[in-house]
């Protein structure tokens, strides 16, 4: 986010991504999560905690330890 280039597209962007993080948590069996769009907004912001935390902490499977992190989060909602 240090480029101000980035900024507006990541704006723009924003409602495509919760968007798709709305169609994989219905289409995973996560409707409730779906219910207040606070919080698919609420897993989007941990999806991008998560991997980011992961690729900063030099783990090797980043993208798995990163879904382990979502996937405690998503078992509340069961």
């Amino acid at each position: 986010m240090r480029d101000p280039a980035l900024q507006p597209i990541m704006r723009r962007s924003r409602p495509r991504l919760l968007a798709a993080a709305r169609a994989v948590l219905q289409a995973s069996g996560f409707e409730q999560a779906c219910a207040d769009p606070r919080d698919v907004d609420l897993v989007a912001h941990l999806v991008d905690a998560a991997l980011l935390t992961a690729a900063a902490s030099g783990a090797d499977r980043v993208l798995d330890r990163a879904a382990d992190t979502v996937a405690r989060l998503l078992d509340r909602w069961r």
